[in-house]
């Protein structure tokens, strides 16, 4: 269910958030290990969402580049995470917490705008042709083939 995955993904960004903002505010360890599990909830909400979306939205036969591509990037973001927040560890708790915020929010902003599930379409008709046809209009790209033969635009 897209609609569900949808409001799964932005509840889980939400939570993430409040859990690092709350950091900024209180030191005492438990209040901190509990901040933790609230931002690991989120994220454990929002990863399968994406994963579900990323693989139902490819057609068979390039689902396996997509994910990889998808995995790859992901992966690279557990290489450079250490270091990165190893760096921010050594600035004040508000720039380590707030920049992740910052990021969260571009996020939350984004899933808003990017993802369009059926129902939600611009002309509220939900029609999937038409919601392809905008993502390779926002996207400035040329129209897949498959697109191209059915002469929507």
């Amino acid at each position: 269910n897209f609609v569900l995955m949808k409001a799964l993904i932005l509840i889980g960004l939400l939570c993430m958030a409040a859990a690092l903002i709350l950091m900024i505010f209180f030191q005492k360890l438990i209040a901190l290990i509990l901040f933790l599990v609230i931002n690991g909830f989120g994220t454990g909400l929002v990863l399968p969402c994406i994963n579900s979306f990323i693989t139902g939205s490819v057609d068979k036969e390039k689902r396996g580049l997509i994910t990889s591509l998808y995995h790859s990037v992901r992966f690279g973001g557990v290489a450079l995470g250490p270091p990165s927040f190893g760096w921010l560890m050594t600035k004040k708790s508000w720039i380590l917490f707030g920049s992740n915020v910052a990021i969260i929010a571009l996020a939350f902003l984004w899933s808003i705008w990017a993802i369009r599930v059926k129902g939600q379409g611009k002309d509220g008709t939900g029609s999937q042709r038409k919601e392809k046809e905008s993502y390779w209009k926002r996207l400035s790209l040329p129209k897949p083939k498959a697109l191209a033969k059915d002469k929507i635009m």
